[in-house]
């Protein structure tokens, strides 16, 4: 009898704005391409979140994921699903693009947004922050305990507002 092969769901980040911008702000976006490249993980960043960051004065040189995303009419799964308005051009596409791809892939939302993270819980899609990616990154190898916390120590100088109790605990966490 021959052996059943496991199939593992590969992880898919879909990488918000806010998110971005913090990574860029501490000079951490090779963290994000090392774990790429070593096939840890794979990474969309929508169109409307480049357009995004082009228009604040950003560009980003991360390697994303093949999927095919012109099969996907984003626009009409973001009104299916009833994304609110309110949201921005690239948290409307970020959780468009995870619920479109929620079947075929193990999708987590990163985003710091608390509407978007809010939509995206209603839309049982995972969805996580900053702090969350850096200790994934980590835990994943592509980063040493000792970058992670240096960056957790510098992100109070970023455009993320992070509670100071939570940071606290999770650099206390992440130090142990």
């Amino acid at each position: 009898m021959q052996k059943a092969r496991s199939f593992r769901v590969p992880q898919l980040l879909v990488l918000n704005t806010s998110t971005l911008l913090v990574l860029i702000e501490l000079d951490a976006l090779h963290y994000v391409r090392r774990a790429v490249e070593r096939s840890l993980v794979e990474v969309i960043v929508p169109q409307s979140v480049k357009e995004e960051l082009r228009d604040g004065g950003r560009s980003i040189d991360l390697p994303t994921a093949r999927i095919e995303l012109e099969d996907l009419n984003l626009r009409e799964v973001s009104e299916a699903i009833d994304i609110p308005r309110s949201l921005g051009r690239g948290e409307r596409e970020v959780i468009a693009t995870a619920y479109a791809l929620k079947g075929r892939y193990r999708v987590v939302v990163i985003t710091d947004d608390r509407k978007a993270r809010s939509t995206c819980k209603r839309l049982n899609l995972e969805v996580h922050g900053t702090l969350w990616l850096i200790e994934f990154l980590r835990k994943r190898g592509a980063m040493t305990r000792e970058e992670a916390l240096e960056m957790l120590n510098r992100i109070a100088s970023t455009s993320l507002y992070v509670d100071p109790e939570l940071l606290s605990r999770v650099v206390g966490e992440l130090s142990e």
